[in-house]
């Protein structure tokens, strides 16, 4: 979820997301690295080194370690496609609240590298995996940002706290700044544990940490696959003197996006009222 409070006092919110920020959960890649890591068998929150090592965030500025060609990895990255349904916006007037509100459909291509003596059998893997129910569910249910409600008190930097919205589960949010009486300042879903099941909403209560009274406005994931399935498309990549067994996948996907903007409305006017007699009076109307 972004937001941009432009000179004039007009907000622009939306819940798009972007699409390669390694470490910077609300980003695709950030989204899919988890989820390519359980798909592979790794369990993002108990081993979480071995699944951040099997499953990589591609175009990371500041590196990564290598692998060797006997492990197997797959590496992720997203690009936005220049798509004619992604061009189609649909507009709802200004509300009474001064809110306009734009719905549209952003198009992504995520391109899965996938290395090693297994490339051949897991490319295959998630290719079928991304018809699986819960797999479906994670790219459509769970959080990728948020803002803050309520601050709270007592909390620290570090504390996770977990998310309650029945039926949802699992989605814990790292508490990333405090401000005065460590109320909640600043957050971010935990990578591997944004939770399934979860709808946007604002004030959704949370548990655990130093501290209480920590509410949060949430926005989820809306991703969901195309109906088509391409097929790994497998290659071998000539290394140091050895070829190294690699196939490559690229799926579609689209994300439906919601984006607001808050246009400041007057709440009053004051009116000044002159009579022929010359008699002056001042007035104030609510709107």
């Amino acid at each position: 979820m972004g937001s941009v409070t432009f000179p004039n006092g007009t907000v622009f919110t939306t819940n798009g997301l972007t699409p390669d920020t390694p470490g910077a959960p609300g980003t695709m890649s950030a989204l899919f690295q988890p989820l390519v890591a359980s798909i592979l068998g790794y369990d993002p929150i108990a081993n979480t080194a071995a699944a951040a090592y099997a499953s990589r965030i591609g175009w990371a500025g500041d590196g990564q370690p290598a692998w060797l060609i006997t492990d197997n990895v797959c590496c992720i990255t997203s690009t936005m496609e220049d798509d004619a349904f992604a061009k189609v916006r649909d507009s709802l007037p200004v509300s009474s609240s001064g809110v306009t509100t734009d719905g549209w459909t952003n198009v992504w291509k995520i391109h899965f590298y996938v290395y090693g003596p297994l490339a051949s059998f897991n490319a295959n893997l998630l290719v079928s995996a991304f018809q699986f129910q819960w797999v479906k569910d994670w790219l459509s249910s769970c959080i990728t940002g948020g803002t803050v409600a309520a601050g709270g008190s007592g909390y620290q930097v570090g504390d996770v706290v977990t998310v309650t919205q029945a039926p949802a589960w699992g989605g814990e949010l790292q508490v990333t700044a405090i401000g005065a009486g460590g109320a909640v300042t600043g957050f971010i879903p935990m990578p591997g544990a944004q939770g399934l099941g979860y709808s946007t909403a604002s004030a959704l209560p949370t548990t655990g940490g130093h501290g209480t009274g920590f509410t949060a406005n949430i926005s989820v994931s809306n991703i969901y696959a195309f109906g088509e399935y391409p097929r790994p498309v497998y290659t071998g990549e000539l290394f140091s003197g050895q070829w190294w067994k690699r196939a490559d996948i690229d799926m579609c996907f689209n994300e439906r996006v919601i984006e607001t903007t808050q246009i400041p409305l007057a709440t009053a006017a004051n009116v000044e009222i002159i009579t022929q007699t010359g008699f002056t009076d001042f007035i104030t109307v609510e709107f």
